[in-house]
């Protein structure tokens, strides 16, 4: 799922910076009403990143961090990401991705039991263009209508309850 595309009126292979989400059931629910879907992975990439991948995902309960290809750890240093992104990646629980005011932070739940992402996206307007994606000016009917055949409170992705992954975008 495109979450954030910069900027919008790019083609997702020319944009400047992209973030594709992964959105799966966890629990393996054979109703899709029932169904608990969750971050379990992220992909940055885009010119920004010189067109190199950033990727985090969820492996037995621990966040997993790459950049092209190589594992990245954490590290009281920023790491460069292209010519216009950095990587501050303080703990094994969360990392930031910055450029100037704007700040995309990925953390997992901390919750023993959970094995998932949240993502939180600040800022954005200092980008100065149009933001695509679920996070941006995206088409957003397909994750807050309820799935065909569910009740209203069954809703697709964004959902009100303590439990499930978070995703926040602001300009």
């Amino acid at each position: 799922m495109e979450f954030l595309r910069v900027p919008l009126e790019s083609a997702i292979t020319k944009a400047n910076l992209t973030l594709l989400a992964t959105i799966e059931d966890v629990l393996g629910a054979q109703d899709k009403c029932e169904q608990s879907l969750y971050i379990t992975s992220l992909q940055f990439g885009g010119a920004w990143l010189g067109d190199r991948k950033l990727e985090v995902s969820m492996h037995k309960g621990e966040m997993a961090v790459s950049f092209d290809g190589e594992r990245v750890k954490p590290s009281d240093k920023a790491l460069p990401l292209g010519s216009m992104l950095h990587l501050d990646f303080p703990n094994e629980d969360q990392f930031h991705v910055s450029l100037g005011q704007t700040s995309i932070d990925v953390a997992r739940d901390r919750r023993p039991v959970h094995f998932f992402l949240n993502v939180q996206a600040t800022s954005l307007a200092q980008l100065q263009c149009r933001i695509g994606g679920l996070l941006g000016e995206g088409d957003h009917t397909d994750v807050s209508m309820p799935k065909p055949g569910c009740h209203e409170s069954q809703r697709s992705l964004i959902a009100t309850r303590e439990s499930g992954s978070v995703a926040y975008g602001s300009l």
